[in-house]
């Protein structure tokens, strides 16, 4: 019989199997989602492993993985529904108070780790537990379409054997055929787990609110081709309860040397932010913006990276994303991913269930996407921050400003951490500003006049003083040694300076005229920092020997033509855009000349 159903069931399952979930620990958590959803106070993640023949040798392989809680469970028709794409219990968008809601979770999840899931829950008398399943060879081949109706069963013996604490209520989900595991083997799946999943629930395990135990062991099929759980001498037991890896680093971690296991590595960076954001209906809801920045003494280490605390940190880089408690992402597009330096600060954005449209959180609860859209634009001006294309971007704005700001104040911060204060009473004045100052005065005697020039008519000394010492503090530098650096920049009649700090753009540079002097500022965000200042810095560590260093900033110095070549290349659609291009590098060029010139002269 020809099926007409809109989406044929054997056809729509083959289709969830590839619904993106990142590795089995994502898939893994969707379940763990439910039971805490449910009440659990413990939730218990067993692995059972054999051996297998594996191209003609046997190897140790997962056979099943169950999670097992101790939450409220299911009555037969929750059950049902349970195990139905997009159904639910929580489906209402006026009961948004947990995790749950998409009502995809335990079916999308299982199916896409492996052919079979099986269902086994009570609320009271375990020997009667509702059960029910999933099979993809039934639904594919057509002998279902339809979830099983529930039936009383007992709870298999070979899990009640590993668990450690059984309620009177909870729930069962035991994944067999497991097809597209991430990992093939226990040890495999509990490694790459652990850090992940005890940084999704790190509030609930540190709150004591639930406790999360992975547990690994060892079955084989008797006679009857019965499975049984069995000691195997071989075989590397495994039982660990998570603990929360908190990438604020608030959270002491417990396998850090001491004193770190048991005292942050980080401090609060401000208060927390509390921005009003509102939803799809105009109604406000509240978003926090925590920051943290590593403690003065934890940079204080000659190569803190090295550490066993700065290896930690290095796995937990990025903005964390927290729905609801639980962790969704962790987004690095606002790292800059070239500097070591960004594993020292983190950051967390929490939201609540009902901005769920705002934020764009995806129905495997992996991604919020809008957010992620809005994070990484590349385009925050505009006075009335009407910079993005699509409306639903705005609700956004206040949050992408307030991580802008913020990242920008901590990562001075940082830099001043390490840079210290000068030991000698003198200022050493860079050659590039003496001789810079050369050229816009000789250019100044020629008869060229400038913005700059005029304001350095318009000021006094200690005008000059105030403001250079001004700008020098905001971009890091000491407040000692700005006033010193001020000072020698009137005193010497100095026209230029050259400083670094992070700017919020994607230029390699600004330009800013304070009381006469040519204030350029280096964007250490920018790529272009690290491969030409960073790389011929002598004070800094370098692991190139100097031929090596001199040939990689020769490459990245014709890099940067190309990239202006580039960009005229794509501009010849718009002639208008072409020729102002043409004429910025024609009389950038002139300039240059003007300027090394006095290179020459010395």
């Amino acid at each position: 019989m020809t099926d007409f159903a809109i989406i044929p069931a054997h056809l729509a399952v083959k289709a969830m199997r590839d619904n993106g979930y990142k590795n089995m620990a994502y898939a893994l958590a969707e379940l763990i989602d439910n039971s805490i959803q449910a009440g659990a106070t413990q939730v218990e993640v067993l692995l059972a492993e054999r051996y297998e023949l594996v191209t003609e040798r046997e190897k140790r392989r997962i056979y099943q993985i169950a999670v097992i809680d101790n939450g409220s469970g299911m009555n037969a028709e929750v059950l049902r529904m349970a195990l139905q794409f997009g159904n639910g219990t929580r489906l209402d968008a006026n009961k948004r108070d947990g995790m749950g809601r998409f009502g995809m979770g335990l079916p999308s999840a299982s199916v896409s780790q492996c052919r079979r899931v099986e269902v086994w829950s009570w609320q009271g008398d375990i020997t009667k537990a509702h059960y029910t399943y999933l099979d993809l060879d039934d639904i594919e081949h057509r002998r279902t379409s339809e979830v099983p109706i529930p039936k009383h069963s007992s709870v298999p013996t070979m899990w009640l054997k590993r668990t450690e604490q059984v309620g009177n209520s909870g729930t069962l989900v035991v994944w067999s055929n497991i097809d597209r595991a991430t990992w093939k083997t226990s040890g495999s799946i509990i490694k790459n787990s652990e850090l992940l999943v005890g940084r999704m629930y790190r509030h609930f395990i540190a709150d004591k609110t639930v406790k999360i135990r992975m547990a690994s062991f060892h079955v084989e099929a008797d006679t009857r081709g019965r499975v049984n759980d069995v000691y195997h001498k071989d075989f590397q037991y495994i039982n660990t309860f998570i603990h929360p890896n908190d990438p604020l680093h608030l959270i002491p971690y417990h396998t850090l040397p001491a004193p770190w296991n048991r005292e942050p590595l980080f401090k609060e960076f401000g208060e927390p932010l509390v921005i009003a954001v509102e939803d799809m209906h105009g109604a406000e809801h509240q978003v926090w913006v925590r920051t943290t920045i590593a403690r003065d003494e934890i940079r204080a280490d000659a190569l803190p990276g090295a550490t066993e605390y700065g290896k930690h940190v290095a796995k937990n880089v990025g903005i964390s994303i927290v729905r609801a408690g639980r962790e969704l992402d962790m987004d690095e597009g606002q790292v800059i991913q070239h500097d070591p330096v960004e594993r020292w600060w983190g950051m967390e954005i929490q939201f609540p269930p009902a901005l769920d449209e705002v934020f764009g959180v995806t129905n495997n609860k992996q991604a919020a996407v809008i957010l992620r859209e809005v994070l990484n634009h590349k385009d925050v001006s505009g006075k009335d921050g009407s910079v993005f294309e699509s409306e639903e971007h705005e609700h956004l704005l206040p949050v992408l400003k307030a991580v802008r700001n913020t990242l920008s104040k901590v990562r001075r911060t940082l830099a001043q951490q390490t840079k210290g204060h000068r030991t000698s009473d003198t200022v050493v004045t860079p050659a590039s500003t003496q001789f810079a100052t050369t050229a816009i005065n000789t250019r100044v005697n020629d008869g060229s006049e400038s913005a700059s020039d005029k304001t350095l008519r318009t000021t006094n000394d200690a005008q000059r003083v105030e403001q250079n010492v001004d700008v020098l503090v905001r971009s890091g530098t000491p407040q000692p040694d700005a006033v010193q650096i001020a000072h020698e920049i009137v005193r010497q009649g100095l026209r230029a300076h050259i400083t670094s700090d992070f700017l919020d753009s994607s230029a390699l540079f600004s330009v800013r005229d304070v009381g006469g002097v040519l204030h350029v500022t280096l964007n250490r965000n920018h790529p272009a920092y690290d491969v030409l200042f960073v790389m011929l810095d002598e004070s800094r560590a370098n692991p190139y020997p100097e031929v090596e260093r001199l040939r990689r900033t020769k490459i990245a110095l014709e890099m940067l033509f190309f990239s202006w070549a580039r960009m005229e290349d794509e501009s010849r659609y718009d002639a208008r855009l072409e020729d102002q291009l043409r004429r910025t590098r024609e009389a950038w060029g002139t300039m240059a000349r003007d300027f090394l010139a006095t290179l020459k002269e010395r």
